[in-house]
C-alpha cells in the first residue's frame, strides 16, 4: 500500500471518477456542502483519503471529488493506492461528526450540542433566514462562523439560558440572550419560563408555556422556526411588559 499528499485538480478528479467502477448514488445536498466549502476556501485537509484498491479502481472519495468538479476549484489530500479487498468492508462505517462533536476539539465539553445548535441560531439571525435553510449548512461553514461571535460570551448564554430547557430550549434561548439588548432581563425571564409562578392571564410567558403544553398533549411537533419565531416574541413581549393574545407570529421579529 503506497499513500502520497497530492492537490487533485478538477481535470484530475474527473480522472480518478472514471476509475470507479460501481457508482454509489451520490448524495447532492452533502456534495453542494463540499463544494461550497471549497470555493470558499474553507476546506481543510483533515486525515480523510481518496483511495484506491488493488486493482486501481477507486473505492472511497467518490463526493470529495465531485464536490471538487462542482466547485472546480484544486483541493488538497491523501491518496492511497492499494488497499486490499478485506479492508474495504470497513470503509465510511463510522458515523458523521456533527459541528457539535468538532467544538469538543475547541474546549467545549459541557452543553456542546446546544452550542452548535446556538451556533446555527445565531447564524440564522444574522443572514436573516430561517433555521430550515441551514439544516444541511456544514460543519465548516458553522466553525467559520463561531470564529465570528463571541463564544464566551455564548458559553454563558447557555448557561443563563439551560434552566428553562423544558419550555424553552436552550439554543434559541441562548441565541435571544446573546443578541439581546436588554440581556439583564434574561435570568428573570428564564426563571419565569422554567417555573410559570405569578404569571398573570394574558403574560406572553404563561402564553408560550401553554402553547408548548398543548403541542405535546396533542403530540404535535413543533418545528424549529415556529419554536424560535415565538420565543423572539415572547421575548420581546416580556422585554416590553406586553400582554399576547397570539404566541406563533407571522414570521420571526426582530429580537429587542
Amino acid at each position: 500500500m503506497k499513500y502520497a499528499i497530492e492537490t487533485i485538480t478538477p481535470q484530475r478528479a474527473k480522472q480518478m471518477l472514471d476509475m470507479m467502477p460501481r457508482n454509489r448514488s451520490p448524495r447532492h445536498e452533502h456534495i453542494k456542502k463540499m463544494a461550497d466549502d471549497m470555493d470558499r476556501g474553507a476546506w481543510e485537509m483533515n486525515g480523510a483519503g481518496i483511495v484506491f484498491d488493488e486493482s486501481g479502481a477507486l473505492v472511497d472519495g467518490q463526493h470529495r471529488l465531485l464536490a471538487c468538479v462542482m466547485a472546480d476549484v484544486a483541493f488538497t489530500t491523501l491518496v492511497i493506492d492499494g488497499v486490499c479487498q478485506k479492508a474495504l468492508a470497513t470503509i465510511d462505517t463510522g458515523k458523521a461528526r456533527t459541528f457539535g462533536d468538532s467544538l469538543v476539539f475547541d474546549g467545549v465539553t459541557r452543553y456542546r450540542n446546544e452550542t452548535a445548535s446556538a451556533v446555527r441560531h445565531i447564524l440564522a439571525v444574522s443572514e436573516n433566514v430561517s433555521i430550515q435553510a441551514l439544516s444541511n449548512t456544514s460543519n465548516a461553514r458553522l466553525s467559520e462562523f463561531s470564529k465570528t461571535i463571541s463564544m464566551d460570551r455564548l458559553r454563558g448564554c447557555i448557561e443563563i439560558a439551560a434552566p428553562a430547557k423544558v419550555y424553552a430550549a436552550t439554543a434559541p434561548m441562548a441565541a435571544i440572550i446573546y443578541y439581546t439588548r436588554h440581556d439583564a432581563k434574561a435570568p428573570a425571564f428564564v426563571e419565569s419560563m422554567a417555573f410559570g409562578a405569578g404569571l398573570s392571564r394574558d403574560h406572553p410567558i404563561l402564553r408560550f408555556r401553554e402553547w408548548v403544553s398543548r403541542s405535546r398533549q396533542s403530540k404535535k411537533m413543533i418545528r424549529a422556526d415556529e419554536r424560535f419565531n415565538a420565543l423572539c416574541a415572547c421575548w420581546n413581549g416580556f422585554v416590553l411588559d406586553r400582554t399576547c393574545k397570539r404566541v406563533l407570529p407571522a414570521s420571526r421579529p426582530s429580537i429587542l
